[in-house]
């Protein structure tokens, strides 16, 4: 039997949810964010999307490190052998390219902070100035700073005498007390002549004299280069070294820690020096 003159009603809520769900499902196989995949807007209070694209360039790179490093590295190996006939050196390294880039903000702190810290290290000694210049360049490439460090400019601060440990700032020398003429014994006192005066006969801490940081390092190279054919024997004593125009009378504690306290220019001196030194080979 046929009913005619009726209608039949029917609802399509939560249709919407439903399609929302399927689309989070797919987004979430497929490793791409919705506002990626469907261009639509981000959801959420102050929420520009930023963060789920920095997710997916994240994944990326995820996936470019652990499927195309190794055949690249293969392919650069072939074709160093094939137009070289060598092995690719250890020190060559590629990086992919960046698919998520900083804000002026973001690349300001960080390469402040890389500086600082590259700033510390050579500062406390830790490292010279060519490794500092290549830290300094290596993260120029992350940050798009320290351009005009060019592999001339380190290939210049090799050329130039090292870096010693335990530079001190420059600093005046007192020239109004040379301590090659007031000898001392072993114990650190001062000998029979040595000086007058009511204090002469207690023992004195040997004074050490400051050298300007290019001088100091270029001394310290002088003496480590000496050490093992010359003062490896003399640990704890005072010895000489002949470096350019001068003389310098330094404490030896050990390889590359020397305690310098005489400055003698040798023209002019060179009776005084020549008394050192045989008080040295006696």
């Amino acid at each position: 039997m046929r009913y005619w003159g009726q209608t039949q009603s029917y609802t399509f809520s939560g249709l919407d949810q439903v399609l929302l769900a399927f689309g989070q499902q797919l987004s979430g196989a497929s490793d791409i964010p919705l506002t990626r995949l469907f261009g639509q807007s981000p959801a959420g209070l102050n929420s520009t999307g930023d963060s789920d694209i920095k997710t997916y360039y994240d994944g990326i790179l995820r996936q470019q490190e652990s499927q195309l490093r190794w055949p690249m590295q293969l392919l650069l190996e072939i074709e160093s052998r094939n137009l070289f006939g060598a092995p690719l050196p250890r020190d060559v390294n590629f990086t992919f390219a960046p698919l998520w880039q900083m804000s002026d903000t973001e690349r300001s702190a960080i390469d402040t902070a890389d500086t600082n810290a590259v700033i510390a290290a050579y500062s406390a000694g830790l490292i010279d100035e060519p490794t500092a210049l290549r830290e300094l360049q290596s993260r120029g490439k992350i940050t798009g700073r320290w351009d005009a460090i060019t592999a001339e400019t380190i290939t210049a601060a090799e050329a130039g005498p090292p870096r010693m440990e335990g530079v001190a700032p420059p600093a005046k020398q007192d020239s109004g007390f040379d301590e090659s003429d007031h000898p001392r014994d072993g114990d650190g006192k001062f000998a029979n002549g040595g000086g007058g005066g009511r204090n002469s006969g207690k023992a004195k801490r040997r004074r050490e004299i400051r050298l300007e940081r290019r001088e100091y390092a270029q001394v310290m190279s002088a003496i480590n280069e000496q050490y093992h054919a010359k003062y490896a024997g003399s640990r704890g004593k005072s010895r000489g070294a002949f470096v350019g125009n001068y003389y310098y009378r330094f404490k030896n504690n050990g390889f590359n820690k020397y305690s310098i306290h005489a400055k003698i220019p040798i023209a002019g001196h060179e009776k005084k020096i020549q008394r050192l030194e045989a008080g040295d080979n006696a």
